[in-house]
């Protein structure tokens, strides 16, 4: 995926993620009325697609950290951005979309034989 689409994609999962959080504000939506489309913590409103966005721009954001390297900028930026609209989920919807890993390579220092290892941080 391009940095345009993922660009835009963020975007639009943080636009839907900011409706969903006013639409809670408002006294129709706060209320759990038959019908509705409110969950225990409020509405679930934009969820699946929100879900969806989240899951592009993960893959997206990996691939372009394989491409361009973890150090560039707008893998950084992207990657930041995906750390606080996955933080703006309530607790049961932030379980079930996965975090971004840190992949970092070295090399053993103290080996006869350098062996390139990888390491994941959550």
């Amino acid at each position: 995926m391009s940095l345009a689409k993922l660009t835009a994609v963020s975007t639009k999962t943080l636009s839907l993620l900011l409706e969903r959080q006013r639409l809670q504000t408002l006294p129709s939506y706060s209320t759990n009325a038959p019908g509705s489309n409110v969950g225990s913590h409020g509405s679930s409103l934009h969820y699946p697609q929100i879900k969806r966005n989240l899951g592009q721009l993960r893959v997206g954001i990996l691939a372009l950290e394989a491409k361009e390297g973890s150090t560039a900028e707008a893998a950084k930026l992207l990657r930041s951005q995906y750390d606080r609209m996955r933080a703006m989920l309530w607790e049961e919807e932030r379980a079930e979309i996965p975090g971004l890993v840190f992949i970092l390579f070295y090399f053993y220092p103290f080996s006869s034989a350098p062996a390139l290892c990888m390491t994941l941080f959550p």
